[in-house]
């Protein structure tokens, strides 16, 4: 039905114009508010009325113009104030828009909207504590507006209290239980807190009331990325390209999680996809020498991750990836100057000292290797990785005690990762606390059965503990798993010239000769061969 109105009666034009501003129809509402205008000129009511109008066209000079005329008119109405307020705001002109949001509450000190809009130009000044209290205040007036939960909700966020700002969201959500935004940013907070399986069964709300938008789908599949259930993101993922086959994020993040999976040529036919629709993000070059460097090939890869730093010099991902792909072509120096660049311009990433630390290593560089170690665990104390890798070094410089305290925090965090029980095992070898090294060893041998090497340094302990039969037990066990484990074919060996065996001694002390020259040196000194010393056969074998 057409609502039928009065030509020349200016309160029926202004009614309409309200009625379609309400629908979101903003060109119509501008041309009846317009008519109101031509019966009234002097009509304040629809001077503001158009600026508000103005400003959701984003026309906000306009905006100003037309409130400005309200204001000649009546310079005592806190809503044109508000709305002087609402199109500076507009032109970023924050200052001034404080000013004019002040006179508004001069007016109306109990104005809900007014204290709203303080609060959100006082956030863009950065000035978030008072713009809390402004929103408050607003709230207080308005239990039920929900503009200001959102306001307040985005304030609490960026301040870092994002259990709170989840608080202000799930008042909106009490509100108003259909609304997309604030499901989504609720999955937002929860992903920001890491707080990924809820956010997860969160984004399914989402899902439920907007099914068809790439960018959700995207989304899931990030938080299932993060939750290590990779082929569900794959299949959100798969989902939001379903819907829009032209969105480049889906492109590289499927090619993110795949080469995640190990299926790096899917990884890199992914890319190459993002690529096709723009070449020109940085990000997206980075990825694909992801892919390359999965594939092994490393010349291709440093090439591509050179194209995303001729885009963005300062992306410190694809520094971090160049310095990776140089390390593996031996480049180590060239190495190194890639990950120096990214720690001067985040000086705060562990990750990317634990790799600087990795680097010194090749280059032996230890005392260096540690320093970056242990920045890395200052600034992150809980990533196994970094622990793992500080603890080997503290090894290997002898600091026994060290890096027993640094292992058992990896422990403490990832109790079922053998190579640190392993670690921690060599370490109480090195301590001579044998019962315990053996205890620990059984137990990386219980998480991981069939490492050859650590069935081998469980017949060290045991040869140690003069418990022969059992020491030959776990180097044979390392044999069956790796025959050609020169170790402990010269373990088994230095056993069997203890225990008097002559031949079944130098039968496994000739093969482990033979696959490792050095042996034939260790022999000559090693004391468990002391009564051989002066026997023919083995001074033959040595020679």
């Amino acid at each position: 039905m057409t609502l039928v109105i009065e030509p020349d009666f200016d309160l029926a034009w202004i009614h309409k114009s309200n009625i379609l501003l309400k629908l979101n129809k903003y060109d119509e509402a501008l041309e009846a508010i317009g008519k109101a205008l031509l019966i009234d000129p002097d009509f304040e009511e629809a001077w503001s009325n158009k600026s508000t109008i103005l400003f959701k066209l984003n026309r906000c000079e306009e905006a100003l113009e037309a409130i400005d005329k309200a204001l000649e008119i009546n310079p005592n109405l806190s809503e044109s104030w508000s709305n002087k307020s609402n199109a500076l705001f507009g032109l970023k002109k924050y200052n001034e828009a404080l000013e004019a949001i002040e006179k508004a509450l001069d007016i109306d000190p109990n104005f809900a909207g007014a204290w709203s809009n303080k609060s959100n130009i006082l956030s863009k000044l950065k000035r978030n504590h008072e713009a809390l209290e402004a929103i408050d205040k607003a709230l207080k007036n308005e239990p039920n507006l929900d503009v200001g939960w959102r306001i307040k909700s985005t304030i609490l966020s960026e301040l870092n209290r994002f259990e709170e700002a989840i608080e202000a969201i799930d008042q909106v959500i009490k509100n108003e239980p259909s609304l997309l935004w604030a499901w989504l940013n609720k999955v937002h907070l929860l992903f920001e807190l890491n707080r990924y399986d809820e956010a997860s069964k969160v984004i399914d709300k989402v899902i439920e009331i907007e099914p068809n938008v790439a960018l959700i789908w995207d989304f899931k599949g990030t938080i299932f990325s993060n939750l290590n259930r990779d082929i569900e993101a794959l299949d959100a993922y798969n989902r939001a390209l379903l819907i829009d086959p032209g969105f480049i994020g889906a492109w590289s993040n499927k090619s993110s999680v795949l080469y995640k999976l190990n299926r790096c040529e899917e990884a890199l036919e992914a890319i190459d996809k993002a690529l096709e629709i723009n070449p020109n993000l940085a990000e997206s070059w980075s990825n694909k020498s992801n892919a390359l460097f999965g594939l092994k090939k490393y010349n291709e890869a440093l090439e591509a991750v050179e194209k995303a730093l001729d885009i963005d010099p300062d992306f410190a991902g694809a520094l971090s990836n160049k310095g990776n792909i140089l390390s593996k072509l031996d480049r180590n120096n060239e190495a190194l100057e890639a990950i120096n660049k990214v720690l001067n311009k985040n000086p705060d990433s562990a990750e990317v000292w634990n790799l600087k630390g990795n680097m010194l290593y090749y280059l032996k560089k230890y005392d260096e290797a540690l320093e970056a170690y242990s920045k890395a665990a200052n600034i992150k104390p809980d990533i196994p990785e970094i622990l793992f890798n500080k603890s080997g070094i503290l090894f290997r410089f002898g600091r026994y005690n060290e890096a027993l305290e640094v292992i058992e925090k990896v422990i403490d965090i990832e109790p079922d990762f053998a190579d640190s029980w392993f670690s921690k095992s060599s370490i109480l070898f090195k301590l001579n606390r044998d019962n315990e090294s053996l205890e620990t060893i059984i137990k990386a041998l219980e998480l991981e059965p069939n490492v050859a090497i650590m069935w081998n340094f469980k017949g060290n302990i045991l040869y140690r503990l003069k418990r022969y039969d059992e020491a030959l037990e776990s180097y044979n066990k390392a044999l069956d798993i790796d025959s050609n484990l020169a170790i402990a074919w010269y373990g088994r060996s230095c056993t069997y010239s203890l225990i008097e065996k002559k031949e079944v001694a130098l039968f496994n002390l000739k093969r482990a000769i033979e696959l490792e020259g050095s042996y034939k040196e260790n022999a000559k000194t090693d004391k468990d061969f002391e009564k051989l010393w002066d026997d023919n056969e083995f001074k033959k074998l040595v020679e």
